[in-house]
This record gives structure tokens, sequence and C-alpha cells, in this order.
């Protein structure tokens, strides 16, 4: 249905059905703001147990599943395995964590794509791409390779044709300092 929608070009309609995990309460409000502004139905928990029974209960009803990279009872690593084993839904990690080595590992987990706080609209406005066509098996990116083999890309969007659009997008440009002569730092490897 959603590929059918997309073919005809008619990506506006596309109303995705998103379950959100996060035990932030400004984030699962920002996010559910933004998706609902979008159309979409969302369903936000804070416990990830509670989201798998969810998820059991209403299998094959959800499109896509965001989750916080931080939880108190489950990472979100342990929640992308359990996705991708149990559900084989995209899943989205959103952290604060800028840690390139985070999101690689996230990425080569089979994250569909990998958000840095703070969400913004701009961040969920095109989250039917990683519903539509979707492969849900877990590959090895690219561009993965290509950063772990020392390989310098000089956009903040890293994408790669042959992944379906997935990408690594970091929102570096929201946490520099506005202050004259407050130039971010680069961090060294």
């Amino acid at each position: 249905m959603l590929d059918d929608m997309v073919l005809q070009g008619n990506t506006d309609s596309v109303k995705l059905r998103v379950l959100v995990i996060g035990n932030d309460a400004t984030f699962l409000a920002n996010v559910s703001e933004f998706l609902h502004i979008l159309n979409h139905q969302v369903w936000t928990y804070t416990n990830p147990y509670i989201a798998f029974s969810a998820l059991r209960v209403r299998r094959n009803f959800y499109d896509l599943i965001i989750t916080d990279l931080y939880l108190p009872d489950m990472d979100g690593f342990e929640v992308q395995k359990r996705v991708r084993q149990e559900f084989k839904l995209p899943l989205i990690i959103v952290s604060a964590d800028d840690r390139e080595h985070v999101i690689l590992k996230a990425l080569k987990l089979g994250a569909a794509h990998y958000i840095v706080k703070p969400v913004c609209f701009d961040d969920v406005k095109n989250l039917w791409q990683f519903v539509v066509n979707v492969d849900r098996s877990p590959k090895k990116h690219s561009f993965v390779e290509e950063i772990e083999c020392g390989g310098e890309q000089s956009s903040e969007t890293i994408s790669d044709e042959h992944t379906n659009g997935d990408h690594v997008k970091k929102n570096s440009k929201r946490r520099r300092s506005t202050k004259e002569g407050n130039a971010p730092k680069k961090r060294q490897s």
C-alpha cells in the first residue's frame, strides 16, 4: 500500500503508524507533535517491555519504530536487536550521543537511520522513506565501511544509492555556539 502511494508520487498522503520508545518526556512530546503534524499515527511508550507487548498484540500493525538509545530498562541496541529478530520493522535510533563509533554501531546492527538530538521537524518529515521498499534484513552499508577504513566525507549527510536512501544525518549545526570566536572544536578520533 505505501509502495503504491510512493510510485504514484503521492507521498503527502502516506500515513504511518509509528511506535516511539523513550523515557524523556520532551523527546516523546516533540516527536509525537511532529509526527501528528504530518498526519501519522503515534503510540508512545516509556517502557520498552510494554512497547514489545504492544508490538506482539498488534503484530504487523506498526510501520516504523523510533527509539531513544539510552533507556533505563534496556538500551536502544537491545531494543534494536529484539525488533530485528522478532518483528523485522525499520527502526530509527535517536540520541544526543553523536560519537561516530556509537552511530556506526547502530547502523551496523541494522538501524534504518540515526538522528542526533535535539530532534527537529526536518528530521522526521521524510520518515516514510525508511518504510517503503525496505529490506528487513541487516546489511553492511558501504559508507560504514568507508568510514571504518578512514575514508573522509565532507558532507554532513552521508548517503549511498545502494542503501535505499539510508543515511546518517548529524545535526551538528544546532550545537554550534552563536558567539563570535567560539567555533566548534573538531573531535579527534
